[in-house]
């Protein structure tokens, strides 16, 4: 589903679906996003306390992994980097799946990494929940 232009002129566009983490991996994933200012979409369920504080920040806690356009994120920073951007340079837009083993193939600080990459990147690459992205394609 290629676009000409996306939000804002961008190329293309990512989002960044949760599904089943620890409750260790949490607080850090959380930490990095808001570093970054970046949002993401939830398919898991969460503790009450968390669901609250994400969804003071506008992330999506509907979203669902099965969604068509979803791929499993690669566990290493360069092939996760490499494939967003594939599909960004194709001027489209992927639901990355990210699990427990995702983080522990990515680690704390490969995590990180990656999210300052799409920080850095933002002018060219919309990295948005699922649902908000779905809401711009559909107006």
């Amino acid at each position: 589903m290629p676009t000409d232009q996306w939000k804002e002129g961008r190329q293309g566009a990512a989002s960044l679906c949760y599904g089943i983490l620890t409750p260790a991996q949490w607080p850090w994933v959380v930490e990095h996003h808001r570093r970054v200012g970046i949002r993401a979409s939830v398919a898991a369920s969460i503790e009450p306390e968390l669901q609250e504080r994400l969804l003071e920040r506008h992330w999506d806690l509907g979203a669902t992994v099965e969604h068509a356009l979803s791929l499993p994120l690669p566990l290493e920073l360069g092939p996760a980097q490499a494939a967003i951007e594939a599909v960004v340079q194709a001027k489209q837009w992927r639901v990355w799946t990210v699990h427990a083993e995702t983080l522990v193939g990515l680690g704390q600080e490969g995590h990180q990494q990656l999210l300052s990459w799409l920080g850095d990147h933002h002018a060219r690459i919309w990295c948005a929940p699922q649902r908000d992205i779905a809401a711009w394609l559909a107006s």
